[in-house]
């Protein structure tokens, strides 16, 4: 699968990763705020959540996708790592499956508590983000630990992808 037939989320984080701007992986309202960015006529709704979570897991990329809660800005994330990694690493954690049955997500311990189905996940992500998405706080700020709106900076990198 060649980059440009990679979706966008997948896009963004490799980017993201191969230029240095992410050690683990990259928020979900970082991506939602993006996919508006770089698609004009996207809203971002209550669902938005649900709907990235379904189309990561029905996905077929080369790396899999990991939830996890950062240990650096303790937000949710999303990562990707190789499939050798999760299957040795992961392999006892809760995760999804695509339609053919690839593993496409894999949730770390430490973002187990957001529950057991993509349902479950994305309605306590939904009640963890929604008044950051809807006032277009995208960003996590690590050093004043709060969300902010994007900067003229990562609104370049977005436009760039």
């Amino acid at each position: 699968m060649t980059d440009l037939e990679n979706p966008f989320w997948y896009r963004l984080i490799t980017n993201l990763k191969a230029n240095g701007e992410i050690l683990n992986g990259v928020t979900i309202p970082f991506i939602l705020g993006a996919q508006e960015i770089k698609d004009n006529t996207l809203v971002i709704r209550e669902e938005s959540i649900y709907v990235l979570l379904t189309e990561i897991m029905n996905s077929s990329t080369e790396l899999k996708v990991i939830l996890q809660n950062c240990e650096d800005i303790h937000e949710y994330v999303i990562g990707l790592r190789d499939k050798y990694f999760c299957e040795h690493y992961l392999k006892s954690d809760l995760s999804f499956t695509n339609e053919k049955g690839d593993k496409t997500i894999y949730v770390a311990l430490t973002a187990i508590k957001l529950g057991n189905t993509i349902h479950e996940i994305s309605n306590n992500l939904t009640k963890k983000y929604w008044n950051y998405l809807k006032n277009n706080y995208f960003s996590w700020d690590k050093y004043n630990q709060t969300w902010r709106i994007f900067s003229q900076r990562e609104r370049d990198l977005i436009s760039k992808l």
